[in-house]
């Protein structure tokens, strides 16, 4: 799950989609991009707006929904490096 599915998505269609992918797969890789961290009022952002629409939502909102799917994931999920989930998934496939 990338940031910028994150914004397409919001809570509640993250909250609709999880069990999918909860039941479908037994690591949730959740990948953020230093842009995730930013909106539209951030220094240099203003002409990547039309471009990246995901800056266009407040940098409290995304926050917001950040820690929303993290709680939600915390629930289920043992979070790890991608070293540490690789590792865990080629001991427990030997």
């Amino acid at each position: 799950v990338i940031g910028t599915s994150l914004h397409v998505l919001g809570n509640t269609g993250f909250d609709a989609a999880y069990p999918l992918l909860k039941s479908a797969h037994r690591l949730l890789n959740l990948e953020f991009h230093a842009i995730d961290f930013m909106d539209a009022d951030d220094a240099g952002m203003a002409p990547l707006v039309k471009h990246q629409p995901d800056l266009r939502v407040p940098w409290e909102t995304k926050k917001q929904r950040y820690s929303h799917v993290i709680w939600k994931a915390k629930q289920d999920y043992r979070f790890a490096t991608l070293r540490d989930a690789t590792t865990a998934f080629r001991s427990a496939s030997s």
